[in-house]
């Protein structure tokens, strides 16, 4: 029987899955599923590139630009690599295999390197591709 702290970690993981990594990460930004959260992701961050069926800077319908290679790279390796292994890690707190906590430190670190290498480069280059203040989170 797992104690209460590993159901909420295990369900953690379950949702980190489906929800955050699979269907926000992915899902929403390269399928175009859930339009109104796309047309969300495309306002706030322009390296998610534009689709035609969305507004996209200054307001223009039929604008379609291509989302940035990094961009691209870090959804499909959300949803490829990470996201699978959170439902290893789930399957291994239901059934106690001990390679769960490896699994969590690997899974740890490459949240941390997926993060670097989405925020780092916008950051270097003066987080041109989000709107002006005070509609962002600290670009000029």
């Amino acid at each position: 029987k797992l104690e209460a702290w590993e159901v909420r970690a295990a369900t953690w993981y379950l949702l980190n899955a489906v929800v955050f990594h699979y269907t926000f990460d992915f899902c929403v930004p390269v399928l175009n599923a859930v339009p109104m959260l796309r047309a969300a992701y495309q306002e706030m961050d322009g390296r998610y590139g534009c689709i035609p069926s969305i507004p996209c800077a200054g307001g223009k319908m039929g604008v379609s630009t291509k989302m940035d290679a990094t961009i691209w790279v870090v959804c499909h390796f959300e949803a490829l690599v990470e996201a699978p292994i959170c439902l290893v890690i789930f399957v291994a707190y239901l059934k106690g295999w001990g390679m769960r906590r490896p699994l969590e430190l690997l899974l740890a670190g490459m949240h941390v390197t997926g993060t670097a290498l989405f925020q780092l480069p916008e950051l270097y280059h003066g987080l041109r591709n989000t709107p002006p203040a005070p509609y962002n989170v600290g670009g000029g």
